[in-house]
């Protein structure tokens, strides 16, 4: 079960756990950007790029970072949740 009162780093960082090697890498450095937002930085956004930058890597081609970016917070806040349930369904699956 998934608590979804975590924080969006503590999110962000279950996705990058869970998934395959190739992705964590090319994931790695935005988690990292999340992880160190300045303190007047937009907390909201940061979390927003970070969820649309790992739909295109997961998904390359089949979306643009402008036609991702205009959904609100909440959206990508509940694609997160269901993206690491899905991570861990798969994991649990091939265990």
């Amino acid at each position: 079960m998934i608590d979804t009162d975590i924080s969006d780093v503590e999110l962000a960082t279950k996705i990058v756990d869970y998934l395959p090697a190739k992705y964590q890498k090319i994931m790695a450095g935005c988690l990292d950007s999340l992880k160190k937002i300045p303190n007047n930085a937009d907390e909201t956004w940061q979390f927003k790029k970070f969820m649309i930058m790992l739909y295109l890597a997961l998904y390359p081609g089949q979306n643009e970072f402008w036609s991702l970016k205009d959904n609100s917070y909440k959206f990508w806040r509940n694609k997160g949740i269901d993206r690491l349930y899905e991570l861990q369904f798969k994991q649990g699956v091939s265990a």
